[in-house]
């Protein structure tokens, strides 16, 4: 039950925020983008605008089993998509702390307790350095000024401060500090985290610079984000359910693929040239 109530929840604020995103730049994909659903008429606003509520109401309605503060957790994340896609997105020394702060505070709606919070932190950390990869690397307008990058390493490491400040306070003392862990614990995610480092350079270095090469980093960044959870449970020594999300997060990630595969060749139907 928890696990389907955690589908839904995050299955219904990943298409609110995909929805939202889409019907605030209608406007601008009908001349960079007019294949996109919305410009091109195969969605319509009423539709959109259907797909939104129910959206939103689906994932407030899976965090409801996590309790009342499970639910104010997945509002608030809610409201931080809504203020990331309406504006903040623009001020990159805004936007990409807060877009790292979304993926890391939905974390919390399952476990709004949550007393382990190094997870979260390198979730965090994670997030934020590839969106930050991804908008250098794609030349994204606007350009991210010496002032702005500095504001946005300042944001995310009191964002990260706060974490660990929130994860001692329920602990005291107990695994606290990255210290406090242990070389078999952190193996793991650190490997993890440098193999990723690797696949991103080796994969910019062969699309070149541009919007193809920020596509790229956003896709391995989502991949690899429940590739950290296995490396968290393998660093616990729970291998069994540490395969099971590795091979979950793989057939998940090859459907994807097949599925955005196969509508490209819906709209660009494969042909003979002449």
């Amino acid at each position: 039950l928890l696990l389907g109530a955690a589908a839904l929840g995050a299955v219904g604020l990943v298409s609110f925020g995909a929805t939202l995103n889409d019907s605030l730049d209608a406007t601008r994909d009908q001349s960079l983008n007019p294949l996109r659903p919305i410009p091109s008429g195969q969605v319509s606003e009423r539709a959109t605008g259907a797909l939104l509520g129910s959206s939103l109401l689906l994932g407030l309605l899976g965090s409801v089993a996590f309790g009342t503060a499970g639910t104010l957790v997945a509002i608030g994340v809610a409201v931080c998509i809504l203020a990331l896609t309406t504006g903040v997105r623009f001020v990159p020394a805004a936007g990409l702390p807060l877009l790292a702060m979304v993926y890391a505070a939905h974390m919390f709606v399952v476990y709004p307790e949550m007393r382990f919070v190094w997870p979260a932190v390198l979730v965090l950390t994670h997030s934020f350095a590839a969106a930050a990869v991804a908008h250098a690397v794609g030349g994204k307008a606007p350009r991210i000024s010496k002032r702005a990058w500095t504001s946005a390493v300042l944001a995310w490491a009191v964002l990260v401060g706060i974490l660990i400040a929130l994860g001692r306070s329920r602990t005291g003392d107990d695994r606290a500090w990255l210290g406090d862990l242990g070389l078999t614990m952190t193996m793991a995610p650190a490997v993890a985290a440098a193999v990723f480092a690797v696949v991103v350079v080796r994969k910019v270095g062969q699309v070149g610079r541009g919007p193809r090469a920020a596509e790229v980093v956003a896709r391995c960044a989502a991949l690899w984000r429940p590739v950290y959870g296995s490396a968290w449970l393998a660093g616990i020594g729970a291998w069994l359910p540490a395969v099971a999300l590795t091979l979950f997060a793989l057939f998940g990630f090859a459907g994807a693929s097949t599925a955005r595969e196969a509508f490209g060749l819906i709209e660009r139907p494969v042909a003979f040239r002449r």
